[in-house]
């Protein structure tokens, strides 16, 4: 019984996550207004894993997690930094999963690192895999909206749009390293 609950509320938690997931999507092109306040930086990658720890363990990718402990506050938007968190997370599982038909048998891996540097007042979230790389003439492209390399029917093109986006605002910056 504690076990369904628990589950429940983590089912709950993930629905409400979506449902402004989804919110974001509709407000695609008009700038919204932003939510800041004094977070964990950490909090926003820990609720992104949620939603992928038992769908890698599932399908027998390992999921890496190696967040430096801290103490620091930022301002954020908890939710929009969530959200660009789920969407790295979710194109690395997706290379991965693509690259598995080619490669049946190698043991494939997202790893998930955050580090903090007070000094230079940073906090720096990599999402990395070891599925093949990004073709060079598609790397200028990734962060543009519409842009996919994906079959039809598989992805719109939009959450590394919507990510640089999210990122801007919050006065970050995001690159990719293939």
């Amino acid at each position: 019984r504690e076990f369904l609950t628990e589950r429940s509320r983590k089912i709950l938690g993930m629905v409400d996550r979506a449902s402004k997931i989804i919110s974001h999507l509709r407000n695609f092109g008009r700038r919204s207004e932003l939510s800041f306040t004094c977070i964990n930086p950490n909090e926003p990658v820990e609720n992104a894993l949620e939603l992928f720890k038992e769908k890698c363990r599932l399908h027998s990718i390992e999921l890496a997690i190696d967040l430096t402990s801290t103490e620091e506050q930022v301002k954020g938007d908890p939710n929009k930094l969530e959200q660009v968190y789920i969407n790295m997370i979710a194109n690395a599982y997706d290379a991965i999963e693509e690259a598995r038909q080619d490669f049946p048998d190698k043991q494939f891996k997202i790893q998930v690192t955050s580090r903090a540097d007070p000094a230079e007042q940073q906090f720096v979230v990599s999402v990395s895999n070891n599925g093949p790389p990004i073709p060079e003439d598609v790397q200028a492209s990734i962060f543009e909206a519409f842009f996919t390399t994906k079959v039809a029917g598989k992805g719109t093109g939009l959450g590394l749009s919507i990510s640089s986006g999210i990122v801007d605002s919050h006065r970050g910056k995001i690159q990719l390293v293939s």
